[in-house]
Parts: C-alpha cells; structure tokens; sequence
C-alpha cells in the first residue's frame, strides 16, 4: 500500500491543545462524472478542547463523534454514564459541525470535548484521528472508536473486552453488535430507515437479532474485487459461529479497541476515505504487517445501526469514492491478505 500523505493523518504536527488549533490535511477525491480520476485538496479542520472530565493516564480512552442528534447522544451518555464506563475510561465528545449545542450536555457530564469545523462536510476518519491525536497528547494506551449510536447491556462487558485485547496481544478487537430490542432503543420504530433502505427483504424480526458477527466477504461487480460484509447478519443473538472468539480480517468502526502507538505510528485512519471503509483499511494495514486483530464473540453490545447518520445520509459522491478509492488501494493485495 502506498504511504502517500493523503492516505494517512501526520500526528506528529505539534498542536497546543489548551486552546484553538488547526490542522491542514491533504486528501484526495473522485472527480464528478468519472471511476478513475482523483483530485487533491488540503482541507482545514478548525480544532477546540475543553477537558472538563477527569483525565487518568492508565485508562483507554472512548472516542464519540456526533453531529447535532443532541436527543441521541444524551441517551448515549445515559447509557455510558449508568453503566459505569465513564470510570472505566476518559470518555471524548467529538463534535463535528453541530448546531445542536452538544457541548452544554458534554460538559454537563463533565466529560471531555472537541469541536471540529471544516469547509468539506462529515468525515469520520479525521474526526477520529483528531480525537486519537488529544487522546495521545494525554497519554492513553488504547483509543476505542465507539458510535453514537453503540450502547453496553451492562457494566461488565467493556472491562471484559479490554481485557481480552490486552491478554490476547492483539493490535485491534471488536464484538459481537446487536441490533438493540425496542425497548433498549433510541429509535422505537417498527423499521428503521436504515432498514428499510438497505436490506428490505430482511426486514421482519430484525430486533434483538446480530449486526455484527464477524467478517466476511464478497464478490459483487463494481470497483472493489471483494467487498466487506458483516457475516451472521440478522441471525440469533446465540448464533453459534458467531458467539466464537477467534481472529478475523476486519472489525466493524462502530466499536474498535486500538492499540494507540499503533495507530500513531501508521497514520490513523485513511482520511480519504470519509464516510466508508476507513475501519476495513486499516484493519488490512494491519493484516499486511501480521498483526493480530480479534473479534470476542462470547459479548455483545447493543448497536442501532446508522441512527448517528440519518440526517447526513449515506450515499452521496462521497461513498462513491469510498468504494473505488478502497478498490484503487486494495484490489491487487485482497486475495493474499484474507486468504
């Protein structure tokens, strides 16, 4: 894979974070009306911390990105906050743009928040890696990408999954998501635009059943030679293959465990890749080096999929060069990676 600039974040840019700060990132983008041509532009994220939460170095740090949706991530934070996992981690607020005050409910809970302002739109990979880069310069081991739209069942399993990453020696791990009962969920309807949208002829019982159980892939025509999938979608919470522990090709963004000197060292992830198959490719980087990524199916967390996107929507221009972006990069390497 190629180490260009634009395909990986420089976190070793020396930025006070007490106050503003700005970082310039290169990043590439398909040409409208072509499938193979890609422009160069520097985009400006404007950058603001406020660590109102305690700090303590020995523990992981959670990053949250949201946009507006101030009603979801309250119950986000609920969730976290009741369950305990506020003591168990420094948690991050990543605001991307909102005009929800999203900040008044952080520092409510006295946690911690960064405000990013673009002149691109949504990028979940820089707004990651801006968390990634604060969350370094206060020295956490791990960082866990975790959705605004993920919830724990308890107050156990996340100390679980950590340490089943640390004791397994892995460099990135995942679980086991559920697509949250009604009553566990933000969205209370019958069927989510999600689901209606994407995977119509499964839209009975879908409830309760897995989002999440590991990774597989497929062939599918179009400008990926394989494309990512989520296996045992849909099936039991119980399902057997996928209530196993064992080594996958890919973990799922929505919940990530990173190791943090890792992911500094290989760039974060892809900030060309914005809305889709950042957390693919970086799992394949990691592949390309043989290193250890972990999926325990044995736990599970609650994940309404897609609930943190609805008002930003998912296909656009921007998808589409996610997909032959990550083609461009991966399809001569796929096969021999996964294989």
């Amino acid at each position: 894979m190629t180490t260009s600039s634009f395909y990986k974040f420089d976190f070793n840019q020396q930025k006070n974070i007490d106050k503003s700060f700005i970082f310039e990132q290169e990043e590439i983008l398909l040409v409208k009306g072509s499938d193979k041509k890609f422009k160069k532009n520097k985009i400006s994220y404007h950058c603001s911390f406020d660590g109102a939460g305690e700090w303590h170095e020995d523990l992981p740090t959670i990053i949250i990105c949201i946009k507006d949706n101030v009603k979801l991530l309250s119950f986000t934070l609920d969730n976290l906050i009741k369950n305990d996992i506020h003591s168990q981690a420094n948690i991050i607020i990543v605001d991307d743009r909102s005009t929800d005050d999203i900040k008044n409910v952080v520092l409510k809970n006295s946690l911690n928040y960064i405000r990013v302002d673009n002149n691109k739109g949504f990028n979940f990979s820089m707004l990651n890696n801006i968390g990634a880069y604060v969350a370094n310069k206060l020295k956490t081991r791990e960082i866990i990408l975790w959705n605004s739209d993920l919830w724990t069942p308890d107050n156990k399993t996340f100390r679980n999954l950590l340490n089943l990453h640390r004791n397994n020696k892995s460099i990135i791990s995942g679980t086991k998501l559920i697509y949250p009962p009604k009553n566990l969920s933000f969205n209370k309807d019958d069927i989510t635009d999600n689901i209606k949208n994407n995977f119509a002829n499964s839209s009975k019982n879908w409830r309760g059943t897995i989002q999440f159980g590991g990774s597989v892939w497929l062939h599918f025509a179009g400008p990926m030679v394989l494309s990512p999938l989520h296996h045992r979608r849909f099936k039991p919470l119980n399902d057997l293959i996928a209530t196993t522990n064992k080594q996958v090709n890919f973990i799922t963004g929505a919940f990530q465990i990173i190791d943090t000197d890792w992911f500094l060292e290989n760039g974060g992830l892809n900030p060309s890749l914005s809305k889709n198959f950042q957390d693919v490719d970086i799992c394949l980087r990691a592949l390309k080096q043989e290193k250890k990524i972990s999926y325990f199916g044995e736990h599970y967390l609650f994940h309404d999929e897609s609930v943190s996107l609805e008002k930003e929507g998912k296909q656009d221009h921007q998808l589409l060069n996610d997909n032959v972006l990550f083609g461009k990069i991966w399809n001569s390497e796929i096969h021999k990676l996964i294989l």
